[in-house]
């Protein structure tokens, strides 16, 4: 009878065991992250709360709700990006949060230990209290980590550095992917990434007027995993033609407005296998050469051509009314890229031509600024220069009368186009004062 009891006895906990693993593994199948890559056939597709979820964000942490209504569902933030975050939740929108990782430029020193180790227990501390934020949906380990001003080469350390806060980042938060953010110099340092940084979900990649060739080159250098596109716009101001003064010449928005189509159904609709998405640059304005290069907005929120172009890519509806369409800007008639050099204080006259495609009444606004001072990587720390006053004669419409300033020097001519419905037009033109007898 004992024996028999202990062997009734042996069977219950062998079964109790069996009933605990079963149970144990159906709620490890049932499982799934909130926010999930999934390889389906050739395809990879992202999945948020298990839904195909294709991302259609912006750079830039202001106008949160303008972006909603144009038809965004997701934003990249860095640095003080707790309010930017609620305010996304409150409006719908989904977060790529870029962690504040130092890079070699900023001096880090990948090398050093107790610089890595305390780099890594601050960026976890980030992390922890916001893991569970409804909003969140991926993490961005650092911007163009390997990228030091005027070098060919990097510490290819930072990889490793890298790949542990990405280990480390997906031990504490299962629920969200995690990224690292290049530029698009020296593209074979994806060779790099893919040896030392193996547990990176996915890639974010900014890039500029080389976009297109992006698909290719990661395919190029053996990138299998999918990436998102995290700034994208149009060309950069160090990739395009320049005076002989070194001021570089700056597209319209009109023309802008078409870059910004083309690349979206040439490039980011046309690579869906692996691109996950997209953040365009820049949802509303800085300083970076020019307080107008990559701006979508002004710094009074009027629109560009750029954001119904964006508006008509994401839903597929075209805005209802659009911005004034620049077609051209000369002084004395000269052609866009042809330097102009005047003598100080002598007359000249300025003409855009332009359309509304509404037949909006348009206001012009002219004005001349000195060339900006080139501060340091992205902008950081570049000022606006100031307006000039007086030297512009507005004559009412599309032309204006000028007088160059009396110092020598490199400007631009500026004019802006406003619509009455809350949009805007920009074109300049750069020129340069010298005294032509000396």
């Amino acid at each position: 009878m004992e024996r028999d009891y202990k062997r009734l006895s042996t069977l219950m906990k062998y079964l109790l065991c069996l009933i605990m693993l079963f149970y144990g593994c159906k709620t490890r199948k049932q499982y799934q992250p909130e926010v999930v890559i999934r390889k389906e056939g050739h395809s990879y597709i992202l999945f948020r709360k298990g839904e195909p979820y294709f991302i259609k964000g912006a750079v830039g942490s202001g106008y949160i709700e303008k972006l909603v209504d144009r038809g965004a569902n997701s934003v990249r933030l860095w640095r003080d990006f707790s309010e930017g975050l609620d305010l996304a939740g409150q409006n719908n929108l989904s977060v790529l949060i870029s962690l504040p990782v130092r890079a070699e430029r900023d001096g880090m020193d990948y090398d050093n230990t107790e610089m890595v180790d305390e780099q890594f227990e601050k960026i976890l501390a980030i992390v922890r209290p916001v893991k569970s934020h409804p909003a969140l949906l991926m993490w961005a380990i650092g911007n163009e980590l390997d990228f030091v001003p005027g070098s060919d080469t990097y510490n290819k350390s930072v990889w490793r550095a890298v790949n542990d806060l990405a280990v480390a980042i997906k031990d504490i938060d299962p629920d969200h992917p995690v990224m690292t953010v290049v530029g698009t110099g020296r593209f074979q340092k994806i060779e790099d990434i893919i040896e030392r940084a193996p547990d990176l979900d996915l890639l974010g990649i900014n890039t500029y007027a080389d976009m297109a060739s992006i698909p290719g080159k990661l395919q190029e250098f053996g990138w299998e995993k999918p990436y998102v596109f995290t700034e994208w716009g149009v060309s950069g101001y160090w990739q395009r033609p320049s005076t002989g003064w070194g001021a570089p010449y700056e597209e319209n928005t009109s023309v802008k407005a078409t870059i910004y189509r083309e690349k979206y159904r040439g490039v980011i609709e046309a690579d869906k296998d692996h691109c996950l998405g997209s953040y365009v640059f820049l949802w509303g304005w800085k300083q970076e050469h020019t307080h107008t290069w990559f701006g979508m907005l002004d710094s009074e929120g009027n629109e560009s051509e750029a954001v119904g172009v964006m508006f008509e890519m994401w839903t597929g509806n075209k805005p209802l009314n659009r911005a004034t369409h620049i077609d051209s800007l000369t002084i004395d008639g000269t052609p866009y890229l042809e330097d102009v050099v005047l003598v100080p204080e002598s007359l000249h006259e300025a003409e855009v031509i332009a359309n509304d495609p509404d037949g909006d009444t348009i206001l012009y606004l002219w004005e001349i600024r000195p060339e900006a001072e080139y501060a340091d990587y992205a902008g950081q720390g570049e000022k606006t220069p100031a307006v000039i006053k007086g030297l512009v004669d507005e004559l009412g419409g599309n032309k204006a009368n000028f007088y160059a300033p009396g110092e020598e020097g490199a400007y631009r001519l500026y004019v802006f186009l406003y619509d009455g419905e809350n949009h805007y037009a920009t074109a300049n033109k750069p020129f340069y004062v010298r005294n032509l007898i000396n």
